[in-house]
């Protein structure tokens, strides 16, 4: 995670180096990517968001402090993170309709205005190519009410930058048929500039 962005936890980064609370939600304070540190929230940071899903699937948002990696944020701010069981999906045929089943609050990568909402997030995952087609957010953030941007395309492993969207996207849970898919997205708004959040797909 960087200040004000998003992390989604590499599949294989060892269970040892996340670190939840129990007694904060269920939070993750510490989390780790193949090959990379942990980077824990500081003390006196606030945790906000707090998401999950059958135990295989936390989420939430790092905002008011600083981590251990050098990120620093205000309120207005956040560090958006999904931690969950890795997911392998393989290719098939057919396609399945994606819907949001949790997501943090979109916010701005400035901090200069409050944390907005999540209005939706839809897709479909085509089982042929294993990508996400016309993955569409809406939210509502600052000025920018009712904002939607669309990826005609991204893979649903994976990362991709371009056309002014950047996306994050990993399989998550315990039922291939039934994935669900943490996409970490980011974006530039008319009014509101850049914003990020994270939201987590359930495809069916």
């Amino acid at each position: 995670m960087s200040g004000s962005g998003t992390s989604i936890t590499a599949s294989n980064a060892p269970l040892a180096s996340q670190v939840q609370q129990s007694n904060y939600g269920g939070a993750f304070t510490a989390v780790a990517s193949t090959g990379s540190p942990a980077v824990s929230l500081t003390k006196g940071s606030t945790i906000a968001d707090i998401n999950g899903a059958g135990g295989y699937v936390a989420i939430g948002r790092w905002t008011n402090g600083s981590d251990t990696g050098g990120g620093t944020f205000n309120a207005n701010q956040g560090e958006h993170y999904a931690v969950g069981t890795s997911l392998v999906l393989t290719p098939g045929t057919g396609t399945l309709n994606c819907s949001a089943l949790m997501s943090t609050s979109p916010t701005s990568a400035s901090g200069s205005v409050a944390p907005g909402s999540l209005q939706s997030a839809t897709a479909t995952l085509d089982l042929v190519t294993l990508n996400l087609i016309n993955f569409t957010v809406t939210v509502t953030i600052g000025a920018d009410k009712g904002a939607s941007f669309t990826k005609a395309s991204a893979p649903s492993s994976g990362g991709l930058i371009g056309g002014g969207i950047a996306l994050l996207a990993r399989p998550m849970g315990t039922d291939a048929t039934k994935p669900l898919i943490a996409v970490a997205y980011g974006a530039k708004l008319a009014n509101t500039g850049d914003i990020n959040g994270l939201v987590v797909l359930s495809c069916q």
